[in-house]
């Protein structure tokens, strides 16, 4: 299930999914796609110079609280688009950006990576599963 909070927000942002949609067996990701493990996101971040360099290299150019913008560099234009915790109610738009990884933690909880418009580096951590966040694909090798 997605939650799109209004048809603008989800033209500009993206739908946000919760993780039972981000893993369920029917495929969230297109054909020669897929969810990102936790492990292939610490890779970005490796790939790109780290938590502290990564940040402002995935940052889009534009749309960030406080004019907290990035280069977007790499091209992964990554935007605010917050979070839902019920269905209809968004949370940090502007501010905050959270992307599911496909790795479990516990049964109810699953990993997740975080940019915020106020700090220099990339988070990582997790949510409980009925949360709705951002989702990122990968192409398949």
């Amino acid at each position: 299930m997605y939650c799109n909070n209004s048809l603008e927000y989800g033209m500009k942002y993206g739908k946000l999914y919760n993780w039972y949609a981000v893993n369920d067996p029917r495929g969230l990701a297109p054909e020669g796609w897929h969810i990102p493990s936790f492990m292939e996101w610490d890779q970005l971040d490796i790939h790109l110079g780290g938590k502290n360099e990564t940040v402002l290299k995935i940052k889009s150019k534009e749309g960030w609280a406080d004019n907290q913008q990035g280069t977007n560099e790499s091209g992964f234009n990554a935007l605010p688009g917050g979070n839902c915790y019920d269905f209809d109610k968004c949370y940090n738009l502007g501010k905050t950006a959270i992307w599911w990884s496909a790795t479990e933690v516990t049964p109810l909880i699953g990993e997740t990576w975080t940019i915020k418009n106020d700090l220099s580096l990339m988070i990582t951590g997790s949510d409980f599963k009925y949360t709705y966040n951002a989702v990122r694909c990968v192409k398949n090798k």
